[in-house]
């Protein structure tokens, strides 16, 4: 899995009790889905978000990596994906961008507004 130097740092600070990341209480083996869902309404409620899933985490970094010049086989590579066409779902990006990448490419192709 690849994770930045910040992400890897706050992950070896925190105590281990075995090889899990999210262990589960109660069993030696990772924690379920239920539990981490329950986890992540508490963080919801807790950050005030609304209809936020964990999954949307995804589309966001995919998102903010394509916007900050990240290729999108880069990109894909860091959401494990296998096919760039996956990739390319994930990215929304802004107006902001958008308008951004044709302005610099009119200036590229010494087009005047």
């Amino acid at each position: 899995m690849w994770l930045s130097s910040p992400a890897r740092s706050v992950l070896e600070r925190l105590p281990r009790a075995g090889k899990w990341v999210f262990p589960s209480s109660r069993t030696n083996r990772p924690l379920n889905v239920h539990a981490l869902e329950a986890f992540w309404a508490k963080v919801r409620a807790e950050a005030n978000l609304r209809d936020i899933r964990l999954h949307d985490t995804r589309h966001t970094y995919a998102s903010i990596a394509i916007m900050q010049g990240e290729t999108v086989v880069t990109t894909g590579r860091l959401l494990g994906h296998g096919a760039p066409e996956t990739t390319l779902k994930y990215a929304h990006l802004s107006d902001a961008s958008v308008r951004e990448a044709a302005d610099a490419l009119g200036d590229i192709l010494g087009w005047e507004g």
